[in-house]
């Protein structure tokens, strides 16, 4: 198992294409961020500032991003980066592949997100 110890936005690009590519999809792919809160998990002081104005509902809500501004979006805190990013399918219509994350509002080091094991921390197709 290869240790996730860099975080930045070609990395987390690389690992989002890299989750990706365990769909089968033809489209260009677009996202929808959903906002995951624990309420079992403390937040720090980062975590509420990516939770409520980051992901914010006037930031993202039923908005459909692309590549780029969701890799922008998502990476805003480097190093750090969502703990667990939920890869979910949803629809191919029109020449778009639109995909779910649901995503963690904790942000930490990359040494403590999940999904290490699959390759392509912090995100796991569901």
């Amino acid at each position: 198992m290869k240790l996730f110890k860099e975080f930045n936005e070609e990395v987390f690009r690389a690992n989002l294409l890299s989750v990706l590519s365990e769909f089968n999809y033809n489209g260009t792919p677009k996202f929808i961020i959903t906002p995951v809160y624990n309420p079992n998990k403390m937040p720090n002081g980062e975590d509420d500032y990516f939770r409520l104005v980051i992901l914010g509902k006037e930031n993202i809500a039923g908005k459909i991003l692309s590549l780029e501004t969701t890799t922008e979006v998502l990476s805003c805190f480097k190093p750090l980066c969502p703990t667990q990013i939920k890869v979910k399918f949803i629809e191919e219509k029109d020449g778009v592949s639109m995909f779910e994350l649901l995503t963690s509002t904790r942000i930490r080091k990359p040494s403590q997100v999940a999904n290490i094991k699959t390759g392509h921390p912090p995100f796991k197709a569901v």
